[in-house]
């Protein structure tokens, strides 16, 4: 027991004696004047993504602390970037265009002293700002629009659409901001319950972390196109496994779900059980793999053109009350997440594709957001790309691909339709 502590009391003392020396390597000498030698420029590489990669040799000072870089953008303003001594690379981003531009580049000692500073001329790539401002796409769609954009590396990009239009007779111009890092995005801009022949002006600005903004050349008037709510009265569901142009209609009716509540206008939350359930074999009797995909289909009573789907997920669980609080089955578990959209085409007696859609899970951290969104309810166009109308058509077909967890077990609470009356 004695050799035991003796070595922890060692190892104590030699921990206390190096955090000792390291520390007084690195305290700061407020006696030290003298700057360090100044770094030796080698090159630099340009990136993909608009920045450049400096390569240099260190000045042979014993204090060397750390490498900055720094340059002036076309908004006057200066941007820094550090390494430390550790690597002899510097990436130096934030560039506007593929102009020249010069760096300055120099060494700082731990007294903070600045070497002489090596001036570097440099020419980047185009700048990732400016291939997602190339990008912007704006199109027009049912009482709103929406912006695409890509941003294929990934950078941080805040996309600020300014769009104004006449509102009663009054001027109104506001934007709305998006921050994306993805690879491809599409925002709307919603609830424009505009007339049809009252253009909206739109344009578009993309700024990067760095302070940098450049003007989209996506400027557009755009008229909106409008649609309302398919009336649910005259809906009607055929019986299980009936056929309508060689599809079957699914069997909703498992556990304590009911097909019927698809389409009574009534979205489940909390305990409140409101939704169709498709179980494993509940449709066909065949195992697990058997029970995806299914098909809903949905007698609209007369003919629509079709324009929008609005669904909602089942939110309690089946096991007991889940609080409209509380995020419950969003997004998640047996909830359909992947689905195709039909109408029938009776003059060939065929099913006509329209599109697939995918419910992605929000990133949100805040579970009152999530059930907002659940709530609402997950939209998509009949043809995502190219806002318009559908055929006239009778008879829609919705065709349930996956869940969020890839299980057997399906659900869904409610499908509303939009679009316009023959």
């Amino acid at each position: 027991m004695k050799q035991i502590k003796y070595i922890f009391l060692m190892t104590v003392l030699i921990a206390g004696l190096q955090a000792c020396s390291e520390s007084a390597m690195f305290q700061i000498n407020s006696d030290d004047t003298v700057p360090p030698g100044a770094p030796v420029f080698l090159g630099y590489k340009p990136l993909d993504d608009g920045g450049v990669t400096l390569f240099y040799e260190f000045p042979s000072d014993n204090d060397l602390l750390r490498i900055e870089a720094e340059y002036v953008t076309k908004q006057n303003e200066t941007l820094h970037f550090t390494a430390s001594y550790f690597v002899d690379t510097l990436n130096v981003y934030g560039f506007t265009d593929s102009t020249t531009y010069t760096v300055q580049l120099y060494a700082v000692d731990r007294a903070g002293n600045h070497s002489t500073a090596v001036p570097v001329t440099v020419v980047p790539k185009k700048p990732a700002i400016k291939e997602v401002a190339e990008s912007v796409v704006v199109k027009p769609g049912f009482s709103a629009f929406y912006v695409d954009w890509k941003n294929e590396h990934q950078q941080t990009v805040h996309i600020y659409v300014d769009y104004s239009f006449q509102l009663n007779g009054k001027p109104r111009k506001l934007t709305s901001v998006f921050t994306s890092m993805k690879p491809e995005e599409r925002r709307f801009i919603n609830n424009l319950t505009l007339d049809p022949d009252q253009p909206v002006h739109v344009q578009v600005r993309v700024a990067d972390i760095y302070g940098n903004i450049i003007r989209s050349s996506a400027e557009e008037d755009l008229h909106v196109y409008t649609d309302y709510e398919i009336p649910k009265a005259g809906w009607r569901l055929p019986y299980t496994n009936d056929s309508i142009a060689g599809i079957p209609m699914f069997h909703g009716n498992a556990f304590e779900g009911r097909t019927v509540y698809l389409i009574d206008g009534i979205v489940d939350e909390g305990d409140y059980h409101n939704f169709a359930t498709a179980a494993n074999g509940a449709r066909t009797g065949k195992p697990v793999d058997g029970n995806l995909p299914f098909n809903i289909l949905i007698d609209l009573g007369d003919y629509y053109e079709l324009s929008r789907i609005v669904t909602h997920q089942r939110h309690g669980l089946a096991s007991g009350a889940t609080a409209v609080t509380s995020r419950g089955l969003y997004y998640q578990d047996r909830n359909i997440n992947r689905y195709n959209l039909y109408v029938l085409n009776e003059e060939t007696g065929e099913w006509e594709y329209l599109s697939q859609n995918t419910i992605s899970v929000p990133i949100i951290l805040n579970a009152l957001e999530m059930v907002k969104l659940g709530r609402a309810g997950d939209g998509a166009y009949m043809y995502p790309d190219d806002p318009k109308y559908t055929r006239p058509a009778r008879w829609f077909r919705y065709e349930a691909l996956s869940n969020f967890a890839l299980s057997a077990e399906c659900a869904l609470s409610e499908i509303t339709l939009y679009g316009k009356k023959k």
